[in-house]
Order: structure tokens, then sequence, then C-alpha cells
């Protein structure tokens, strides 16, 4: 009831630029348009983007004329969320099993540490990824595989590596069939937001392919 006598602007101002040529076009044409999928912030979640599936239906008079415009919004922001989730875990999980057919035909323990680093870098979307090695316990760890992106392109010939500052950090543990520590599988850089629980589990399960 709060709405009646208000413009589409006053109501849903972060949603005005996007619905007004809409709701003008089926004004113009008296065309319904269905299930156009919109984005934008509202009052109730200020400063967050959502998502909404849209309908919008002329209103027309007994002369036949377009008096207004019927929308109809569905929030599907967290139905799109899972599906985003979803569609990552099936690249990761794909990713994941080339990881372990590669390393079943690798001919040599720097080409297993070599596919490792690559896929963990690729399926978890980082710029940097880093498999260092410990050779004794008098010896401090030494890098024996790194993965880079084209942002580090210049690092890639020099014996001095980035750094890898940006978004986060991850490491795991390579572990021996003993239970002694090898080495860490490391990422750093992500590409987008932070490293995730979801991101640990997978590279815990790359850092054990190398742990050979």
């Amino acid at each position: 009831r709060s709405c009646i006598g208000r413009t589409l602007r006053e109501v849903m101002p972060g949603l005005a630029d996007t619905l007004e040529p809409i709701c003008r076009q089926v004004m113009q044409t008296g065309a319904s348009i269905f299930d156009l999928e919109i984005h934008g912030a509202t009052r109730a979640h200020a400063g967050e983007e959502r998502i909404w599936r849209t309908s919008y239906f002329p209103f027309i008079d007994r002369t036949r004329k377009v008096r207004g415009v019927n929308v109809v919004m569905y929030d599907i922001t967290e139905r799109k969320r899972v599906e985003q989730v979803l569609a990552r875990s099936a690249v990761q999980l794909k990713g994941l099993a080339e990881a372990t057919m590669a390393v079943h035909v690798a001919t040599s323990l720097s080409d297993i540490l070599q596919i490792v680093t690559d896929k963990a870098r690729d399926i978890i979307g980082a710029h940097m990824a880093v498999i260092e090695m410990r050779g004794n316990q008098q010896e401090a760890q030494a890098i024996q595989a790194v993965s880079l992106s084209d942002k580090y392109t210049g690092y890639r010939d020099v014996e001095e590596q980035p750094d890898g500052s940006g978004h986060g950090a991850l490491a795991v543990p390579l572990v021996g069939s003993d239970g002694q520590q090898l080495g860490l599988l490391q990422l750093s850089d992500k590409y987008r937001g932070e490293f995730t629980i979801e991101d640990e589990m997978i590279v815990v399960q790359l850092a054990q392919m190398a742990s050979v």
C-alpha cells in the first residue's frame, strides 16, 4: 500500500534505470515481455546486487488503450548462487579427474610436481602456485615446481619469484606415507575473492597426489 501513487523510481530507485525503459517499451508496443533477468540493488538489500526474473504485462482499458504496466518480479539471487557453486564444483571435479590421469602416466617426480602445481592454480583460479619440497632435516625447503599466470610473466625466466601478494594465500602440507611432512603446496593471489574451505579441500586432494 505504501507504493500506491508513487513512481517506479521512488519505489525502486536502484532498479529504475533498468525497469523504466522496459516499461516504456511495453507501453508503446502493448506487447508483454516474459522471463527477463535483471540485476541491481534495492533499499532492502543496500549495497548488495540481487538478481530477479521479471515479466511485464500491459494494462489495457476497455478502449484497448495501454494505461499502465503490470510488473511481476521473482528474486532468484540464491538460486543463481547455488547454480554457480554447482557449476564451479563440476569444473573442479573435472580438473581433479584430469590431474589424476596425468599423474598416473607421469614418468618422473618432477613431472608429477609440475602437473599438480599447474592443476592447483588452474582449478582454484590463482595467479601463483608453488610446491616446496624438504631435502632433509638440515636443508631448508626448496622450490621444486612453479606455476604462474600472465600477471607474473616477467618472472618466468628469472630465479627470483614474485611474492604472490594479492587476494590471500593458501598452503597445504605434502605428507608422506610415514606421516612425515615432505613439503608444501602453496597458492596465492586468487583471481577473485578470498580462498575458501572448498578451495582447501581441492588443494588437499591435489597435495595427496604429489605426496609420493
